[in-house]
């Protein structure tokens, strides 16, 4: 089941725009202001110029940092404009016509990802084709308007593909690098609109056919087992319960699948924090402050174990940490924190486990660091080595569900191999039960009655 691609034309700044790609118009040498000779073609008024304006010199130290091309057979970007400075850096070929590359977003820019892909010059491969001040018209995509005498024909013809198509390849190119990086959003001007001299219509009439292949797919049971395989191949697709081919609360099977996936990521994510957090406190360690005027650290780490620790807290405490979560919890739920940042929910095609940033979702107090990669970490991996992160994670999230359990268990009396024999102090209490008698709020004391 794929999720119906959703386009918006829109009039503005494309650099500045929100989402995880943005794709700008560059030329084939990926140089913007580091030669003085191309800063008139590269000024704040065009796409790429504008882009790198607020990306800063990150950007194209990123940029030539990409391995230059053999020099010949190579499509340039050659107009009657910009031949005079192909020299220099400029001179240098990194992404052909018809191409794209990636590289991180830096600066200012709101983006995790640019991805540069070079539009043809309207003229490229044909003669005749300009018109005055309308170029391409009549002929964009039509094989037929290029038929004729080869006397009409660019010396190039014979050795390059039709302008046309080498838009077409442009746009392909960069929705595939999109779809590559898992991107869910992406901003896109109309690549060749300025100085390549393609009509600012005819350019986006080619984008929707091209931006389609990065339609998201929801997931299906045959992704759980190709999941699965590469998880534990010893293990593989190991379902015991009919689970993930029914579906929940009347939605589609891909819908329940994306549930499914989102809460073991989420679940995995909150044992493994649980765990490195039972073991702290299981040994004596904590924050040597105040709790608050007349509590300290050291006194609840002293009531015994991590859950008689929890109970010690006071009731205000606990609030705190379960308000919290709860905002964490309706914050990646919520459909126009989602957006924001350029997803959508996991039960329509949204990547399970992906949690929206708060600086991009319009809280006015300005949050230092995102609670999923604060450090955009993240940002900076390819394709493949976020692939094989998201499988280590899983795969440590499994194995720390079972492991908090088996030490919960354990302080609890029940027999657990490997864990009865070091020292975890026994607990009195009911470790699902959020609050203790010691709490006094409405219905606790009833709650604590029941027993299964």
């Amino acid at each position: 089941m794929s999720r119906s691609l959703r386009l918006a034309i829109r009039r503005g700044n494309a650099a500045a725009a929100e989402a995880a790609c943005l794709i700008t118009s560059a030329n084939d040498s990926l140089v913007g202001n580091s030669d003085p000779a191309y800063w008139r073609f590269i000024s704040r008024e065009n796409v790429d110029g504008a882009l790198r304006s607020l990306a800063g010199p990150d950007l194209e130290a990123a940029c030539l940092a990409i391995p230059v091309l053999p020099s010949s057979g190579v499509r340039r970007d050659i107009t009657r404009w910009t031949i005079g400075v192909k020299k220099g850096p400029s001179a240098a070929v990194r992404c052909p016509a018809g191409s794209a590359v990636a590289t991180a977003a830096t600066g200012r820019l709101r983006a995790d990802h640019v991805i540069h892909t070079v539009a043809p010059d309207s003229e490229f491969g044909y003669e005749g084709l300009y018109h005055g001040d309308v170029r391409g018209a009549g002929s964009l995509g039509d094989a037929s308007a290029h038929a004729g005498s080869s006397t009409r024909r660019h010396a190039s013809w014979q050795q390059f593909s039709p302008p046309d198509h080498l838009l077409l390849a442009a746009y392909s190119a960069a929705f595939e690098q999109a779809c590559g990086l898992g991107s869910s959003s992406v901003a896109c001007p109309a690549l060749g609109s300025g100085v390549k001299g393609w009509l600012g219509f005819s350019a986006p009439a080619l984008a929707p056919s091209q931006s389609a292949r990065a339609d998201v797919r929801m997931e299906t049971v045959a992704d759980l087992e190709a999941l699965a395989a590469k998880l534990n191949p010893a293990v593989g697709y190991y379902n015991p319960t009919p689970l993930a081919e029914m579906g929940f609360w009347g939605q589609s099977n891909e819908a329940t699948i994306g549930f499914l996936r989102h809460a073991e990521i989420k679940h995995g994510r909150v044992a493994m924090a649980g765990f490195v957090g039972y073991c702290i406190q299981a040994n004596g360690i904590f924050f040597p402050w105040k709790l608050t005027g007349d509590l300290s650290f050291a006194d609840i780490s002293a009531a015994g174990g991590p859950s008689d620790q929890w109970d010690a807290l006071p009731t205000g405490a606990k609030l705190q940490i379960i308000g919290f979560v709860g905002f964490l919890e309706w914050w990646s739920e919520n459909k126009y924190a989602l957006s924001c940042s350029g997803e959508t929910h996991y039960m329509r095609g949204g990547k399970p486990g992906f949690f929206p940033s708060f600086n991009k979702g319009g809280i006015p107090h300005p949050v230092p660091l995102e609670l999923f990669d604060p450090f955009g970490l993240q940002s900076k991996m390819t394709a493949e080595a976020k692939e094989k992160s998201l499988c280590a994670e899983i795969n440590n999230g499994r194995l720390a569900m079972i492991g908090i359990m088996g030490l919960v268990s354990t302080s609890k009396g029940a027999i657990v191999p490997g864990m009865n024999g070091i020292g975890i102090k026994e607990y009195a209490g009911e470790p699902m039960a959020a609050f203790s008698a010691s709490d006094a709020l409405p219905f606790v004391s009833d709650m604590l009655k029941f027993s299964i």
